[in-house]
Parts: C-alpha cells; sequence; structure tokens
C-alpha cells in the first residue's frame, strides 16, 4: 500500500511536490514513472502544473505502461543485461580508484567528491548505458542554475572528468558531457577585486603588528608563499621531508657567500595546494630577510618548533583541528589578525571591505619586487606555469607602452 501524502501536498497530483530552492521559493517537482525528477518552471501557473501532471499520470501510470517500464522498455532504472549497464552509483565506485590515481590536490580531490557524492544523491539510481545530457543539464540547473560562471565551469569540470572515465570503461557508450559548454565568464569577473598591496601600505601595517605577525609577514614577504605555509614553517628541522615546511641551517648557523650574500641554511617549503606536483617542493636560501624573522620570532621566549607562533588566551580552548601545538597560529586567525591591524589605521576605508588587500596580498607584492630586481619569482611561488605567476606579477595600474619617436609624412 503507498504510503500517505504529506499534509503540504495533499491538494496536489500523485508524485507532484512543493519544494524550496535555494533561494527560499516554492517550486514545483515531479516525479515520473523512472524516478527522475523535473522542475517546472518558476512562472507556470499552478493550474497548468497540475493539468500536466494529471495528463503524465494518466498516461503513464496505468497497468499497461507500469509492466512495459518494469519489462524493460525504454526504462531508465532496468539493465539491458550488459555488465557494464549498472547503476551510477555503482559505476562511480568502480572509477573512484582512476580519479584518486591522478594524485590530485587534497583540496581539488575533496571539491570533486563533493560534487560527486551530489551527483550520485539525485541520479544515482539510474543506469549508466541510459544516462544523457539532457538529465545531467536538468541536475546542473537544479543545483548550480543561479551559481556564478566560474563556479558551474568548476562543476562541470568535475562531472566531464567523471564521464570520461565512465566513457573509457564503456559504462557509457559515448562520452556526451564532451561537447558541453562552459559559461562565459564576464571579463569583469576575470580580474582580481582586490586591491594590490604596494610597499608603503606594507610598512604601515607592519609597523603597527604585534611580533607574530610581523614575523608572518618578513617570512611571507621574504619567501614569496602564503598563509597556508607561512604557519607551518619550523624554525629548525635535521632534514627536509615531504609535508614539512621548515630551515635547515648551516652548521653553528654561519653564513657562507654565495653571490655576494650571506646564506645561513635553507628553508625547505612543500605547498598544500599543488602538494602532488613537482614544483610544490622549493628550496630557499635563508638570507638575512628571512634569518632576521626568525631571530625576532624567539624574542617572545615560547617553547615552540613554529616560527609563527603567540601565546593563546586563557578562554582558548585546546589546540585549533589544524595545529599539532598549543602556541601554534592556525592559518585563518593571523589572515583575521592581519586584516583587523589594516583596518585599524584606516588608510584603505575608502574601499569596500571585500576589495582591501588582505594577508595574501603580500604574496603578490614579493612576487612584483622580485620581478623588478629581475627574478622570475615562479620557481619560488612553486608555480606550474609563468601563467599563474603573472596572475601575482602582473600590476593593477593601466601600462602605457613607449615607441620609438619616427616621422614617415611628407606632403609636398
Amino acid at each position: 500500500m503507498a504510503r500517505q501524502r504529506e499534509k503540504k501536498n495533499s491538494d496536489l497530483p500523485p508524485h507532484l511536490y512543493r519544494i524550496k530552492d535555494r533561494f527560499g521559493r516554492t517550486r514545483y517537482q515531479f516525479q515520473r514513472v523512472d524516478r527522475t525528477r523535473v522542475l517546472f518552471p518558476l512562472q507556470m501557473p499552478i493550474n497548468l502544473i497540475k493539468m500536466h501532471a494529471s495528463n503524465y499520470n494518466a498516461k503513464y501510470r496505468n497497468m499497461g505502461a507500469i509492466l512495459e517500464h518494469e519489462s524493460g522498455k525504454s526504462s531508465q532504472t532496468k539493465s539491458s543485461g550488459s555488465p557494464f549497464n549498472i547503476p551510477l552509483n555503482e559505476a562511480i565506485k568502480k572509477v573512484e580508484k582512476e580519479v584518486i590515481n591522478e594524485e590530485l590536490s587534497d583540496n581539488y580531490l575533496k571539491i570533486y567528491q563533493s560534487t560527486i557524492e551530489r551527483l550520485s544523491k539525485d541520479l544515482g539510481h539510474i543506469y549508466t548505458r541510459s544516462l544523457n545530457l539532457e538529465i545531467v543539464n536538468e541536475f546542473l540547473d537544479e543545483h548550480y542554475g543561479g551559481t556564478s560562471a566560474k563556479h558551474f565551469n568548476n562543476i562541470l569540470a568535475h562531472i566531464k572528468k567523471l564521464t570520461s572515465y565512465l566513457a573509457d570503461r564503456t559504462y557509457i557508450l559515448d562520452d556526451f558531457m564532451r561537447n558541453k559548454k562552459n559559461r562565459r565568464i564576464p571579463s569583469s569577473q576575470q580580474k582580481k577585486t582586490r586591491r594590490q598591496l604596494s610597499m608603503e601600505e606594507f610598512q604601515l601595517i607592519y609597523d603597527e603588528s604585534p611580533v607574530y605577525l610581523k614575523v608572518a609577514m618578513m617570512l611571507s614577504f621574504e619567501s614569496t608563499h602564503s598563509v597556508n605555509e607561512i604557519c607551518r614553517i619550523k624554525h629548525t628541522i635535521k632534514a627536509p621531508k615531504d609535508g614539512v615546511c621548515g630551515i635547515v641551517w648551516n652548521p653553528s648557523k654561519q653564513p657562507i657567500k654565495v653571490d655576494d650574500l650571506d646564506v645561513y641554511g635553507t628553508l625547505y617549503i612543500h605547498r598544500q595546494k599543488s602538494n602532488k606536483h613537482a614544483t610544490s617542493r622549493v628550496a630557499i636560501p635563508v638570507t638575512k630577510g628571512i634569518y632576521e624573522a626568525v631571530e625576532l620570532a624567539k624574542t617572545d621566549r615560547l617553547v615552540c618548533p613554529y616560527a609563527v607562533r603567540r601565546r593563546p588566551q586563557c578562554s582558548q580552548r585546546g589546540t585549533a583541528k589544524e595545529n599539532d601545538q598549543p602556541f601554534q597560529i592556525a592559518s585563518h586567525y593571523l589572515s583575521k589578525q592581519f586584516s583587523k591591524v589594516r583596518d585599524k589605521l584606516g588608510i584603505f576605508d575608502h574601499l569596500a571591505v571585500s576589495q582591501r588587500p588582505t594577508f595574501h596580498e603580500i604574496r603578490g607584492l614579493s612576487a612584483r619586487e622580485f620581478a623588478n630586481h629581475g627574478y622570475n619569482p615562479r620557481a619560488r611561488m612553486a608555480h606550474c606555469s609563468d601563467k599563474s605567476t603573472v596572475i601575482y606579477t602582473e600590476s593593477q595600474e593601466p601600462v602605457w607602452n613607449p615607441v620609438k619617436p619616427m616621422h614617415i609624412l611628407n606632403l609636398k
């Protein structure tokens, strides 16, 4: 016996439901005989929605149609007999290992799995060889129709990755997603909205900062690295190791001359964001700036292996999730304190909060300074390509390109 309908749907034809979309609007969703669901257009009158639902039920939800459906004719939830025509959620599990073997970054893999989990929840019951672009388009419209073009394209890339593996293993006979178009990203959205940080502004914020923030700013500027790596730098390590950021000092910390510069050791950084790439491991000579940052950190007299640290407030509960030592500073806290000092100075009050430079803009400032001194910071920044580096080194100011003086018009 069928389950009694909820009170809120009792006035609707069978298999028609009221739901709330992500914007809190009431929408009408209809479940077809193959258990796929469709959303009626937002502007469609309720009487037309009920009529379409009733007509569908009258046509397909009779004994003959149901028997035909169960026999496997035109069914999306019935196997055709092929061992490769299986429910999508089963196929996803079978190709998951191949995706993991790509050695994607932990962050990318986490976001990819989140997308595919939602896809499996909605469409997992459908047999793979009954999948088509129309069904996936409905899924995309329902869950990501109102998102930005950039976010939509990222989600689309995840689904395309999945279908490419499904096609390779013949769970689907043709990769119908390969011709699905990305959304066009307006040029206004492609530009960075945050204002770049100048050297003078860096100095003003540095002068007003507590010791731990000064140390972090110095290390970020000298290394070109982001807050995630800066918070993980240990002031002393015995040897470089994957997943660890820290300094291997020269014997007795005695400097040696390299290109007329004193080098006290090597700062090894293994970048989290791209930790699977060969370029993610960087060995940076410890010159005067990094050496002085570590010496400044020691003035707090705290026993802690990390260069960026502070004594927590008494009310703090335990150690932050991403930390392994109570004095270590979490990356989000460091970013927040930088913004707090920035706003206290009032030098960016004329800008919206979303446009004010954050701690991350130190990375860009450093990259531009290295480039201005004739040094390509790509390797130092652990980038895979120059394209990524240009995002940081390119000035937001308009560039006027000089040309040679010439005179070619000779009138008689």
